[in-house]
């Protein structure tokens, strides 16, 4: 599913989980219908290398494509803190543009911020402030990672 999702240029449908590409492998901890780190693992690791330079315009595509709907904050928040480990880890890595999705991701999560705080779906259940919390903690990990952050400053104590 993940490869034909890259053939057809439908990567952005299967960051979202989208009907037809939710990709949940048994045993998954994810919360929703979709493991993304699992997604972007076999994106990373089992695309023949001949195919990475398009997977990674696909990615940049689709990244661009979602970052700024609300169903795409976590994707994008995800695929920049999967990217910062890998660079930390000096794993094979995509080459994301990442202080740019950063700063797309933080004007978005800015915009729905009031949404994120009411929203306790999902991951959100376990924060006092919703899915806002959860980015938060995203972002202070993928800053831990010697990534960007993609919440502002002044979000970062909220959470």
């Amino acid at each position: 599913m993940i490869k034909e999702a890259v053939a057809r240029g439908e990567l952005a449908k299967l960051l979202l989980g989208e009907p037809g590409y939710r990709y949940l492998p048994k045993g998954s901890p994810a919360p929703g219908d979709t493991d993304l780190a699992a997604v972007i693992g076999v994106l990373y690791d089992f695309m023949p290398e001949s195919e990475r330079p398009r997977v990674r315009d696909e990615m940049v595509k689709a990244l661009n494509a979602i970052v700024g709907t609300y169903e795409g904050l976590e994707p994008v928040a995800s695929s920049i803190l999967l990217e910062s480990l890998r660079k930390m880890r000096n794993r094979t890595r995509f080459g994301l543009p990442l202080d740019d999705l950063a700063a797309k991701l933080r004007d978005s999560i800015n915009a729905f911020a009031d949404r994120l705080r009411l929203d306790k779906s999902g991951i959100g259940a376990s924060w006092p402030d919703g899915r806002l919390g959860d980015l938060h903690r995203l972002s202070r990990n993928t800053v831990d990672l010697g990534g960007p952050s993609f919440c502002g400053e002044s979000e970062r104590g909220r959470s």
